[in-house]
């Protein structure tokens, strides 16, 4: 992988490599989602909810644009 220097992005993928092995991470993705949408402020929840909550539907809720919200999630 050095032929052409070290590699740092490979098919969008973030390429760190050290020592003690190669790592892959997609980061810089995240992080233009996430200022796409706005979403660049918010805080980093560990898990944003209990497995075992019981979800009700929401008779006055908002609509969304479904659209949006898969593009949002991939």
């Amino acid at each position: 992988m050095s032929m052409m220097g070290e590699m740092t992005f490979f098919f969008g993928l973030q390429v760190n490599q050290s020592p003690s092995g190669i790592f892959i991470n997609q980061s810089k993705y995240v992080h233009e989602i996430l200022k796409k949408y706005g979403l660049n402020t918010c805080d980093i929840v560990g898990t944003p909810i209990d497995i075992k909550d019981k979800l009700d539907p929401d008779q006055i809720g908002t609509p969304v644009d479904a659209t949006k919200y898969r593009s949002m999630i991939g």
